[in-house]
Order: C-alpha cells, then sequence, then structure tokens
C-alpha cells in the first residue's frame, strides 16, 4: 500500500503534458507514491479507472495541466487532519495566486481534491465539484495554496 495515490487524468494524445505533470508530482511530493495515468475522452472516466487501481491511504485528483507547488502535500494532510477535504487553490499561468482564494478559507468545492481513503470510501468517490450535497452531506473544503 501507498501513502499517497495521485491520480492524473488526461486526454488521449495528451503523453507529453501526462508526463510533465508527473515529474513534478515526483518532484515536489515527499511521500511513498502511486502515480496512475488515465488516459480518455472524458477526464472522469480518467479518473475512474485510475481510481479502481488506487491504493494508496491519500488520494489526488489532477490533470495534465497542473503542477504543485513545494510542500503541497503536507498542506493537504493538514487539511485532512482537520477534518476537511484540501482544495488546491489552482494558481495562474504568470505564477500569481488567484484572488478568491486564501489559505484556510472555506471552499464550496474542488475539481481537484485530495482526501483520505476514509473520505472517498464514505462518499463513494472523490467529492468533486461544488453541489447541493456538498453542503449537506460531505465534509467542508478548505483552500491549501502549498506555499
Amino acid at each position: 500500500m501507498h501513502e499517497l495515490s495521485i491520480l492524473i487524468a488526461t486526454r488521449r494524445g495528451r503523453n507529453a503534458e501526462a508526463a510533465r505533470a508527473q515529474v513534478g508530482y515526483e518532484r515536489e511530493t515527499d511521500a511513498n507514491l502511486q502515480i496512475l495515468r488515465g488516459f480518455a475522452d472524458d477526464l472522469g472516466e480518467a479518473w475512474r479507472t485510475c481510481a479502481s487501481a488506487a491504493d494508496g491511504r491519500y488520494l489526488h485528483f489532477t490533470t495534465d495541466e497542473l503542477e504543485p507547488h513545494p510542500g503541497w502535500f503536507d498542506a493537504a494532510i493538514a487539511a485532512i487532519a482537520a477534518g476537511v477535504v484540501a482544495a488546491p487553490a489552482i494558481w495562474r499561468w504568470d505564477g500569481s495566486p488567484p484572488p478568491f482564494a486564501r489559505d484556510w478559507a472555506p471552499a464550496l468545492g474542488s475539481a481537484y481534491p485530495t482526501l483520505s481513503r476514509e473520505q472517498f470510501d464514505l462518499y463513494g468517490g472523490p467529492p468533486l465539484g461544488p453541489s447541493l450535497v456538498d453542503f449537506v452531506e460531505r465534509p467542508a473544503y478548505a483552500f491549501t495554496s502549498w506555499k
């Protein structure tokens, strides 16, 4: 069993982009990693394929367009230990943070969550994106900028 399964969803034909994302996670993550790349025309399908093979204590859902900041996994673990799903603040291409995200600010949801295996199993999968169900039945989210 791995400490962390990183599930990289990518569209068919984007092998180079997926490889770049994988290298970024390998470089910036100090954990026993399992990196799974799912190729599909639909990112949800790619994540489902990866999730079925994931054995990590923690799961991180990402795409081939994202790379982590140093310390990202420590921040994600702190959020999970606090009882929330880690919702990364996705920084802009120019390297600046988004204006709405402050560390530990409540978030409505996340397209790229990091959650524990227990959270994943409890909710029957990743709580992707905001919905009414998120407010009622699912855990709170908190932004983690990982810097």
